[in-house]
């Protein structure tokens, strides 16, 4: 059977022709080009047809480009990137000036993404999450927020590299943004990296510990840099990577039992002001003989239920203890 007259009466660019491809569905009615004419010995001359650009569907003519982009979602999800896009603003501009603008867009894109998304990452695991963040994105909001993003699986590969690469600069941009009145912490914590044995498992397996050495804005409580460090407990040479590689000057450095004074010694020489505070044993015989636990009548003036005591020592260090009055009972 041929294609109707109506079909073929529908208005479409010239130099082509309606064929029917025995489809059921929509694109039974493909339009194609007219690639040119075949001469044959002894009969008149035969069109050839081309590609195939479009398709007549319900009457209208609709090019392949008009199909691609009606499969893509009409509503984007838009709360939760509504919320969080004014908050990131200032990252926006470090990042750019970090990374330039189009990686800037794509870091900021995949780790608002991932923190819509973190249960997909924590059940199914990061390579799936890779597979789908071009989707995630084409479906949200942030895709109108940051349009130079690019998510594929290899765009995220290159990106990581670029991050990694970049970490100095990036450092440097969000230590300057601490105020002369405002303090750096540096602290730690530590997590298991875990993996699902299968993509839609929601049992995981542990694959290694790691820990986190990060600096953040006391005043603001917000994080400035990090870095990652295979290991439950962060190692001296691990506190002296990350410190080196950060450029942090100055600040308060919380360490553990596990990091003696005498390991960054030299760092801390180097660094007037970054300070070190380090937990003590009731055991240690520095609390004994400096009366450690015998707590003056001192209060914390923005907590006055926290006594506190302080003790100079040898060495130019200070010996620091509190007591919660409220949590005697």
């Amino acid at each position: 059977m041929g294609v109707p007259a109506e079909i073929r009466g529908v208005p479409r660019p010239k130099n082509t022709v309606v064929v029917d491809t025995g489809s059921k569905g929509s694109k039974r009615y493909a339009v194609r080009e007219r690639a040119g004419t075949k001469y044959i010995p002894g009969r008149n001359p035969q069109p050839s047809n081309g590609k195939i650009i479009g398709y007549i569907i319900d009457g209208k003519y609709c090019t392949r480009e008009d199909l691609k982009k009606a499969k893509e979602p009409q509503y984007l999800s838009y709360g939760f990137a509504a919320l969080l896009q004014p908050l990131s603003q200032d990252l926006l501009e470090q990042l750019t000036a970090a990374y330039g603008p189009e990686d800037a867009e794509s870091i900021l894109a995949f780790a608002s993404l991932e923190l819509m998304h973190d249960h997909v990452s924590e059940i199914r695991g990061l390579p799936y999450f890779l597979s789908v963040l071009q989707q995630y994105y084409e479906s949200s909001y942030f895709r109108v927020y940051y349009p130079k993003a690019r998510l594929s699986e290899g765009d995220i590969s290159r990106l990581f590299g670029q991050i990694s690469t970049g970490r100095h600069a990036w450092n440097t941009i969000r230590l300057g943004t601490v105020e002369e009145e405002e303090h750096v912490i540096v602290s730690k914590a530590y997590c298991t990296v875990r993996s699902s044995r299968e993509p839609d498992d929601q049992y995981s397996i542990p694959i290694m510990d790691i820990t986190v050495l990060y600096a953040y804005c006391l005043e603001r409580e917000e994080p400035l840099c990090l870095q990652i460090f295979p290991g439950e407990e962060p190692s001296e040479s691990a506190y002296r990577t990350f410190l080196l590689d950060s450029g942090i000057q100055k600040g308060v450095l919380l360490a553990d039992l596990g990091l003696p004074y005498t390991k960054i010694k030299d760092l801390l020489k180097d660094r007037p002001d970054l300070h070190f505070i380090l937990p003590l044993k009731r055991s240690d015989t520095r609390v004994s003989s400096h009366h450690m636990l015998d707590f003056q009548d001192q209060v914390l003036d923005q907590d006055p239920e926290v006594q506190y005591l302080m003790q100079n020592i040898r060495g130019g260090r200070t010996l620091y203890a509190y007591h919660d009055v409220s949590l005697d009972s």
